[in-house]
């Protein structure tokens, strides 16, 4: 059976979603073959996203804290586990969406108090809007 490539079509309303392409992780990988494939895929995909004339909404999320990291409650299993990273405060190295993708001023870079997308940051807010 042959498959016809048909532009993929998501409506009116909808957005992209970058999940944590910081510098960081993608760091973590850079050096795998699987790793750099990944990298490849997504800066592609991103470029492809960012070169159509009615762009959909990207919105890029970042794992960030503010200084001091009042977010987080001490000696609690998400604040251990973080530790052994880095602070993941604001402007640390690291938790910037990695240079390799393109962001400009028509994304949304999400800060995230949380490893999910979902709870601790606006994201149900952006969408809705």
């Amino acid at each position: 059976m042959a498959s016809t490539r048909e532009p993929v079509d998501f409506g009116q309303h909808y957005a992209v979603l970058n999940l944590d392409w910081v510098g960081l992780l993608i760091k973590a990988i850079e050096h795998t073959p699987e790793g750099g494939s990944m990298i490849s895929s997504c800066s592609k995909w991103n470029d492809a996203v960012h070169s159509k004339s009615n762009r959909p909404l990207t919105v890029f999320t970042t794992l960030t804290f503010n200084r001091g990291q009042p977010e987080l409650e001490a000696n609690k299993p998400f604040a251990r586990l973080i530790s052994s990273s880095c602070s993941f405060e604001n402007g640390t190295p690291g938790v910037d969406i990695d240079p390799r993708f393109t962001v400009d001023e028509k994304d949304v870079v999400l800060w995230k108090t949380r490893w999910s997308a979902t709870t601790g940051n606006s994201l149900e807010q952006i969408l809705k809007a």
